[in-house]
């Protein structure tokens, strides 16, 4: 973003202040200009025209509502979704025979799938056109437990990471 941008981003995050009845001070709209600044600044500008025309927006937008208005994060379900459909896609495109490439095709998660379900080959002899419904369901929700729990032990490990070490032991006084 150029400084002729940023300049117009920082006089449009100035005036939906205003309507929100906010006086930010120079420095908070610097750093949410920082915060916005590798977007493209027509989809920002845009992002937040469409923030102020939204009825249940009662407040001043964050830095993340604004991005998220722009490039909307992928929720647990999507991901679940996306997995178990590429799944079912990678069975008919590449076969029981070419797993290496179906792994690719279709991502780690889907992959973790696999092999929570007996592996490839067993996914391909178990899928069939009148279980497809079923097997898609089934792995989707498999994917989002997946998910879940990769990030309940990212935040496990995030934690240990940073609290004191006697507190996360048993037995400790």
């Amino acid at each position: 973003m150029t400084a002729q941008e940023k300049a117009k981003l920082a006089q449009t995050i100035a005036a939906t202040a205003y309507l929100y009845d906010r006086r930010l001070p120079t420095e908070a709209i610097e750093i949410m200009v920082e915060d916005l600044c590798d977007l493209p600044i027509d989809r920002v500008i845009a992002a937040f025209a469409q923030y102020r025309r939204t009825a249940t927006y009662r407040a001043f937008p964050t830095p993340g509502q604004i991005r998220d208005l722009i490039t909307p994060g992928t929720d647990d379900d999507s991901v679940a979704r996306d997995a178990a459909a590429k799944i079912v896609t990678a069975v008919s495109t590449y076969g029981w025979n070419n797993a290496t490439r179906a792994r690719e095709f279709m991502g780690e998660l889907a992959w973790s799938v696999v092999v929570q379900q007996g592996g490839w080959v067993n996914i391909c002899e178990t899928l069939t056109h009148d279980n497809v419904g079923i097997m898609q369901a089934q792995w989707r929700d498999l994917a989002k437990s997946t998910v879940r729990i990769a990030k309940a032990n990212e935040a496990q490990a995030a934690l240990a990471a940073s609290g004191p070490k006697h507190l996360l032991q048993r037995g400790s006084s």
